[in-house]
């Protein structure tokens, strides 16, 4: 902090900018009394975030090794699944570094594995909506890896579990509104449809309604932006 503080502002909005930080929250700074504090302080709190993620993002490594020798431990796989919904569930960057270091995969087998569970299925399918919500590549990924037949069967099979019905009706909804390839839209819906009326009717209320509306208006977007 000390060689920024020899930095003038106009600098220091660049290298806020470039380090991640936010135009909002910039501007917010730039009406500060003490700019260039307001900027150091930015940029200080970017970097150390930046490097906690480093750090996470090390650490997942060994915990997906961990999780692939130790699959059969189910209350391992819960805290480690529940692991990576707190870490998906901080930013689509992260959730994209998750994704490529091979999370997806190790999530679906341990899916699989304790497909009874609602601890496992529950975080893991969170999971899944971060990264449905990330990419094309990510969905990519899942579905590559099979994923959408392994969500209908954690749908099917916890039918009654609201956050983990609301958690895979959404990664059916953000998939179709943000999937730009109709090839890719087209395979989802192939698999989901069959169990789609079955969870909608298992959701409560009002929000049953809100997601059924959602999913048919996010696969009408979908084929207007093929062509």
């Amino acid at each position: 902090s000390d060689l920024l503080k020899g930095v003038k502002p106009r600098a220091l909005k660049t290298r806020a900018a470039e380090i991640g930080v936010d135009q909002d929250k910039i501007d917010e700074a730039d009406d500060a009394d003490d700019v260039k504090a307001a900027l150091v302080a930015l940029i200080m709190e970017k970097a150390e975030e930046k490097a906690r993620e480093q750090a996470e993002l090390e650490a997942l490594k060994p915990l997906l090794t961990l999780m692939k020798g130790q699959r059969h431990d189910g209350e391992l796989s819960a805290e480690a699944c529940a692991c990576l919904a707190r870490l998906a569930g901080r930013s689509a960057q992260l959730t994209k570094q998750v994704a490529k270091l091979g999370a997806v995969k190790t999530l679906l087998l341990t899916m699989r594995k304790h497909l009874k569970r609602e601890d496992v299925n529950e975080h893991s399918v969170a999971v899944l909506r971060a990264v449905a919500a990330a990419s094309d590549g990510c969905r990519k990924l899942v579905l590559d890896a099979h994923g959408v037949p392994m969500l209908c069967a954690v749908l099917k099979r916890h039918s009654l579990h609201p956050p983990l019905q609301r958690d895979g009706v959404a990664v059916a909804a953000v998939w179709l509104r943000r999937t730009s390839r109709l090839d890719l839209s087209l395979s989802f819906c192939c698999e989901f449809s069959p169990l789609s009326s079955r969870t909608l009717s298992r959701t409560p209320g009002l929000l049953s309604i809100f997601l059924f509306v959602d999913i048919f208006r996010s696969l009408i977007h979908s084929f207007i932006h093929s062509f």
